[in-house]
């Protein structure tokens, strides 16, 4: 099987909401910019768009979360197809970015 790259945001959070302690592990932030855990993150198809992703949400972030929450762009691979999701995250992802401009 071939490997298949792909980008997600990964978040760190100054101060973490009591209605967050339902999310095992880390957090990722979702296609439609809503937290998440592992398994529903955004499967983005270029570090660009993720890096235009991360500028677009952080500010709502550290306002809602402390001035001290970041996000970080993290590179993954799968062995699974998971073009489509690819193609369908990055696509909700272009949309909502363009609604801003």
């Amino acid at each position: 099987m071939t490997q298949t790259r792909c980008y997600a945001l990964k978040v760190f959070l100054e101060h973490e909401p009591p209605s967050l302690c339902t999310l095992k592990g880390d957090i990722f932030i979702s296609p439609h910019g809503r937290l998440c855990g592992i398994g529903n993150e955004a499967h983005l198809s270029g570090e660009v768009l993720a890096n235009r992703y991360k500028v677009h949400l952080l500010g709502r972030i550290q306002k809602r979360y402390g001035a001290g929450s970041s996000v970080e762009v993290v590179e993954g691979s799968s062995s699974r197809d998971v073009a489509a999701r690819i193609e369908k995250d990055s696509k909700r992802v272009l949309d909502r970015l363009a609604k801003v401009k």
